[in-house]
């Protein structure tokens, strides 16, 4: 992962990103089908949110899951303890990139929200795909950045989000990777490839619904606040803005919002 990760490493990061799985997970997780898979690479665990996801709906598996950031790692591994969890999960502070791990062990390899974030995806998948067992499976669950929407237009959010993925684009990374997942596999030579797209749609006939994507929103813009200050793009002033129009939206469900993200399912040969 990049060095300039747009999200940062703090506690109230390692707290987002529970809640945001737990926001996120009948999404994540609608229609995907692990029942076969007993041993399972996650790449990018970060704090361990989305391993207790999946235990919680596979929990026979055994997860290997691995991330670069120590102060996650750490998060995950408490995480994981506090739900009971652990003792299914192998934690390794390891780079993508270059797995330290043998060749043919897998039954399946995952990501999610990972990709968006590195130079470079098609390394990372190739290292994926020589983990797994002949057959096994990988699972790609990423973001399209290009799909953000407020309808009616909502000019400061979605300026303050043009400058989100500028920021991103300027570290090597590429939030709309979700638009290269099929290139990627064919490119590694994987079989049985299947792209579904993944919405996250709000609308004022689920308002309970509509009031936690909206914040899961809100949140997620406002992680990459100190990275934007950083490079220029925003300031104080923006970010306080940014917060009071969030805070207006809540009372006025007639302002729907969507975000599509794209999940890959694959084969190895």
């Amino acid at each position: 992962m990049s060095s300039t990760y747009i999200h940062g490493f703090s506690a109230s990061e390692q707290a987002r990103l529970l809640a945001q799985a737990d926001a996120l997970a009948s999404v994540v997780f609608g229609g995907l089908d692990l029942a076969d898979a007993r041993t399972l690479l996650e790449v990018g665990c970060g704090v361990g949110a989305q391993t207790r996801q999946l235990l919680m709906r596979w929990p026979h598996m055994q997860i290997h899951a691995i991330d670069q950031s120590p102060s996650h790692l750490a998060a995950a591994a408490e995480h994981l303890r506090a739900a009971r969890a652990d003792g299914q999960v192998r934690l390794t502070r390891a780079r993508a990139e270059r797995l330290p791990l043998a060749a043919a062990q897998f039954d399946a390899a995952l990501t999610i929200w990972v990709l968006e974030h590195v130079p470079e995806p098609a390394q990372i998948l190739a290292e994926m795909v020589r983990v797994l067992k002949p057959g096994g499976q990988v699972i790609l669950t990423e973001v399209d950045n290009s799909t953000f929407r407020f309808f009616p237009h909502n000019p400061l959010i979605e300026d303050w989000w043009a400058q989100f993925n500028a920021v991103q684009r300027q570290s090597g990374a590429d939030p709309f990777i979700g638009q290269q997942l099929a290139a990627l596999a064919q490119a590694a030579e994987l079989t049985e490839i299947c792209v579904t797209p993944l919405p996250i749609v709000s609308s004022r006939q689920t308002p309970q619904r509509r009031l936690a994507l909206l914040r899961y929103t809100r949140d997620l813009l406002l992680s990459g606040a100190d990275s934007l200050k950083r490079a220029g793009r925003v300031s104080e002033a923006d970010e306080q803005a940014l917060l009071a129009e969030f805070a207006a939206l809540e009372a006025r469900p007639e302002v729907d919002f969507q975000y599509l993200a794209v999940r890959l399912c694959a084969r190895k040969p």
